[in-house]
Formats: structure tokens, C-alpha cells, sequence
């Protein structure tokens, strides 16, 4: 109706602001923006996507640090290794996913274009991620923006997505002054510096609780004491501690304490002045010490670490070397560490500490060498424990050389070391230390006879073939026979009565748990009189005399 036009047209043309206020020539444009951003997020998630993300495949953010990368790929990797999971026909294929992830996030420039265009955007070499791959994405962006814009694709590029040189920053927000910070042909996203944490690093923080486990440790710790106030220290310096902690994955205790929430901690430790960087000994009987760093680096920790390590690794060349090797610790299993030309890990350092009460690690050089001929080493590196220095040979591990599965290694030839001795000293021949008395045998809580030929080395080896086919014959018995040199171990003489050692060598029997002994008084000892012997104690019929004292060494 006429009248409603004319209303319509007054209204329109009102100049009047309280009757028509006037919007702002950006507010379309705004609310435009905002459903294009909807718009194109959503296509860039499905292009990102497309394959498995490699983030979600290392368990971690879309923002994770390099060393939390690392960190997460270790663990993976650990966790999917084909040796670690042989009934899995599937971890073969999963360990090498993980490993791709790792090797494009780990990489800066990878890692840009797989955030940018995804899986397709590394296969394309990261240029544009359109042609074969994203075809009709140019023309759609073209029209989107043109629609949103009014014009071409953002930032001045025609063309739509596929410019290459175009990086869209959704981080300016909005202002009056149009959509800022879109279309920004060659802007990047600022991030904000985010506050240094220990969380989800292998770095143990420290609370009233866990400094129990100080307290406890069997291991190597290094104690980083900080102040969380001053940010720019702490993230400097713990990156680092992180670091190196990562580096030798449990080898040492990587520990750190907030001295501004854990102030009690901090005072149990002396420590008063931050930051303060502190080493606890394996040993528990040593006293903790002040690291003197000159600069906190991976590079300087490792160094410290190394001039602490107690347990030492013997460079070899030659088979001489390996007896003399041997003659020096005879108490000790010997391990040879083939390392080629490859500088000594610093991994094998460490075993060669944690390991040193009952390993003598020895690391040989030459790739040429008679002992790499001897021991039959075909790859680098090698590890033998050494069973028969003689005759070169040894059990090699078989696996992954890392700290972890070498570890189980020597801990199984230990225990298996253990066996094959508790078996000698059960049913063979052999010299009686003060190690073996420790260990329960020939003390005095031993009910066992306890068969001795007490007497020099030259004596050992004139009957050491007669004693040890005695032994065989009574290898049910609760018999066990032993050599014991005076010339090492000459207060052993003490506990018998020295009337009674009429004659030199001497062959006894004593009965550690009743403190009783019998000699054996016949000058001939041939193997029919000492079975003779042995066979009169078991069923009685020996003459007993009382030892003065037990078996003193």
C-alpha cells in the first residue's frame, strides 16, 4: 500500500540517526570473517588429517617441545620394538610408524609443512599442498574469499589457497580498523613464551615424600635446587637437567627442587643460595658433594658424571693383556666391550659403576685385533662375558646395546655365575677364600663336613687331580672340599692344636657347626686313604678334637 511504501522510504532516508543508526562499514565484515574462519579451519583439519596424525601416534601436543618429541619417542619406540614383541605381527609395522612421526616432527622444516599441509604437503616437497593432491581447493578458496572479501584469495595473493608464500595468522583478533591480522601475507603466529615445567620429563621433583628415596638410593643422584620465581634461569638450566636426563634414561637419578614451595627440603639438603646443583653417591656411606659446573650444558653434566664414575673401563689390544687383565682380578667376571672405532659410550661407563663389586670391564679398540679373531666378533659393537680367558671364549649378547638390556644381561651371567660356583663349592675342589667363608660355607652355621688340604700353592697342584676324584665320589654327600693357602691365609693354623699337625701338608675334616676337627695322621695320601678318611667321619668312626676357634682368616 502506498501509505507503508511511503513510511518505508521515510524511514530509509531519514537522516536522522535516532531513527536509523548507521553501522559500521566493517561489521559485515566481521561477521563474515568469523564464518570464514569456521569455514577454513575445518577444510584445513580434514587436509591435516587425512592420515594418522603423527602427533596423536607419539602421544603428545600439537605444541610439544623438542625434548618432549624425544622424551615420548623413546618410550614408543620401547614399547613397539619388534624384538620386545615377537608374537606381535603388528609391532613391526607400529615401530616404524612411530619412527616416521618422529623423523618429520623432529625436523623444523618437516614439521612446518606437516602442520601446514599434512601427510600430502611432504609428499609434494611442502609446495603449496595443492596440484594433484588438493585440486579445486584454489578456485574454492578463490570464490570463498572473494565472497567474504570482496575481492581475490587473502593477503593480496589471487589465485584463492595455493599462493605458497601465504601463512594465515588467526592470532591478530578484531579491531575497527577492519579483520586484523588475517590474510597477512607473510606474518606468523607469535607464541607466547610458556613457563618452564618438569612434568613429563624423566626429572624426579623432589617433595617430603620422595626424598625418602634419596635416602635410599642405590644409584648415582643429581640434585638441581631452584627458585620458580626466576623463570628465565629455571628454563635455561632445566632444559638442560631434562636433557641429559633423557640422554641416560635412568642410568643416573635426574632430580630438581622448587626451593621456593619445598623450602624444607631445601634447608634438610644445606642448601641456601640458588640455584644449587648437588651430587649423592651410589654409595651411601659417602657424603654428598657441590657441583662446580662452569656452565650448565649436557656437555658438562656428562663431564662431572664421568669424572665421578667409580667403576673404570681397561682399554686391551691382545691376549696377553686380557690374562694380566684377568690376573688382576681374579675375584671378578671379566666383560669385553668390542667397540671398533667408535668412541666408549658413555652408557658402558656407568654399567662398568653400577656393575663393579662383580664385573672388571675391559673395552678393546682395534677392529684388527687378535681378540676380535679369538672371540669370533663379526659386528660392532660387541659385549662378551668372558667364560675361558685361555681359550678366548665367551657369552655374547645378542639385542639391543642399551643400557636397559645390557643390564639384564649382566645380570643374568651374574646370576648365572652364582650357580655354576655354589655348584663348585658344593661337589669340587677348590681354593677356600674369605669370600666363600662369608658366603655360609665352612662358618659356623654350616653343618656340612668340610674337607681342607691345608698347605702352600705347590701342594694344591701336586694333589688337586687326587682331592678332585675324591670329591666326584662323594658328590651326594653332604661333603665339601677345599684348598687353603698359608702362605695368603696363615691364621687359619690358629684354630687347630698344633700337636695335632704332625705333618706338612695337612688333611683334615672339620665340622664347622660342632667346632670339631679329625686329622688325617698317614704320611701316604693316596686316594683310597682319604676316601677312607672321609668315609670314617660320615659314619662315626673318626676321632674328633675341638677347634680352638673357627676357621679365622
Amino acid at each position: 500500500p502506498s501509505h507503508i511504501s511511503r513510511s518505508v522510504y521515510s524511514l530509509s532516508s531519514s537522516k536522522d540517526p535516532q531513527h536509523y543508526p548507521q553501522r559500521s562499514p566493517f561489521s559485515k565484515l566481521k561477521m563474515r570473517g568469523v564464518l570464514g574462519i569456521l569455514f577454513l579451519s575445518a577444510i584445513l583439519c580434514s587436509l591435516v588429517f587425512a592420515g594418522e596424525d603423527y602427533y596423536k601416534l607419539l602421544g603428545v601436543k600439537r605444541n610439544a617441545s623438542d625434548r618432549q618429541l624425544k622424551s615420548a619417542y623413546r618410550k614408543m619406540a620401547k614399547k613397539y620394538h619388534p624384538d620386545k614383541n615377537p608374537d606381535d605381527p603388528t609391532a613391526a609395522d607400529r615401530f616404524s610408524e612411530i619412527a616416521n612421526a618422529y623423523e618429520v616432527l623432529s625436523d623444523p622444516d618437516k614439521r612446518s609443512i606437516y602442520d601446514q599441509y599434512g601427510e600430502d604437503g611432504l609428499k609434494n616437497d611442502g609446495s603449496n599442498g595443492g596440484g594433484a593432491h588438493y585440486g579445486g581447493f584454489g578456485d574454492m578458496f578463490g570464490d570463498m574469499f572473494g565472497t567474504f572479501f570482496g575481492g581475490g584469495g587473502g593477503g593480496g595473493h589471487s589465485g584463492g589457497f595455493g599462493g605458497g608464500h601465504t601463512t594465515f595468522n588467526f592470532g591478530g583478533g578484531f579491531d575497527d580498523g577492519g579483520f586484523g591480522g588475517f590474510g597477512g601475507g607473510h606474518q606468523q603466529q607469535r607464541r607466547q613464551p610458556q613457563r618452564f615445567s618438569f612434568q613429563d620429563t624423566e626429572v624426579l621433583e623432589i617433595t617430603k615424600r620422595v626424598l625418602k628415596q634419596l635416602h635410599t638410593r642405590d644409584k648415582m643422584w643429581l640434585v638441581y635446587c631452584y627458585d620458580s620465581s626466576d623463570k628465565r634461569s629455571m628454563a635455561k638450566i632445566g632444559n638442560e637437567w631434562a636433557e641429559f636426563a633423557e640422554e641416560t634414561q635412568g642410568m643416573i637419578q635426574m632430580a630438581a627442587v622448587d626451593c621456593r614451595k619445598q623450602g624444607n627440603v631445601c634447608t634438610s639438603l644445606n642448601v641456601k643460595n640458588y640455584p644449587a646443583f648437588l651430587y649423592f653417591p651410589a654409595d651411601m656411606k659417602k657424603k654428598q658433594e657441590t657441583m662446580n659446573l662452569r656452565r650448565v650444558t649436557v656437555q658438562e653434566i656428562e663431564k662431572f658424571v664421568t669424572r665421578k664414575i667409580e667403576g673404570t673401563v681397561v682399554e686391551i689390544h691382545n691376549a696377553s693383556k686380557l690374562k694380566s687383565f684377568a690376573h688382576k682380578n681374579p675375584e671378578k667376571i671379566l666383560v669385553l666391550y668390542f667397540k671398533g672405532s667408535e668412541p666408549l659410550p658413555f652408557f658402558v661407563k656407568i654399567l662398568a659403576s653400577k656393575f663393579k663389586d662383580n664385573f672388571a670391564f675391559a673395552s678393546v679398540n682395534d677392529p684388527a685385533t687378535e681378540l676380535v679373531r679369538g672371540f669370533h666378533v663379526t659386528s660392532f659393537p660387541s659385549l662378551y662375558v668372558v667364560t675361558d680367558v685361555d681359550k678366548m671364549r665367551g657369552m655374547n649378547h645378542v639385542g639391543d646395546y642399551s643400557y636397559e638390556d645390557l643390564s639384564v644381561f649382566l645380570g643374568a651371567a651374574l646370576r648365572r655365575q652364582e650357580r655354576i660356583k655354589e655348584q663348585e663349592m658344593v661337589s669340587g675342589f677348590q681354593p677356600l677364600t674369605e669370600e666363600i667363608k662369608n658366603a655360609g660355607h665352612c662358618a659356623a652355621s654350616d653343618a656340612s663336613l668340610c674337607f681342607l688340604l691345608i698347605g702352600k700353592q705347590r701342594h694344591f697342584d701336586k694333589f688337586k687331580e687326587e682331592v678332585a676324584g675324591v670329591a666326584r665320589g662323594f658328590a651326594k654327600d653332604p661333603v665339601k672340599f677345599y684348598f687353603v693357602d698359608t702362605e695368603a691365609h696363615s691364621r687359619v693354623l690358629k684354630s687347630f692344636d698344633s700337636d695335632k699337625l704332625v705333618q706338612y701338608p695337612i688333611v683334615a675334616i672339620v665340622k664347622p657347626k660342632r667346632k670339631k676337627y679329625a686329622v688325617l695322621t698317614e704320611k701316604n695320601y693316596s686316594h683310597e686313604l682319604m676316601a677312607d678318611f672321609i668315609e670314617n667321619a660320615l659314619t662315626g668312626g673318626a676321632t674328633w678334637d675341638r677347634l680352638k676357634q673357627q676357621l679365622d682368616f
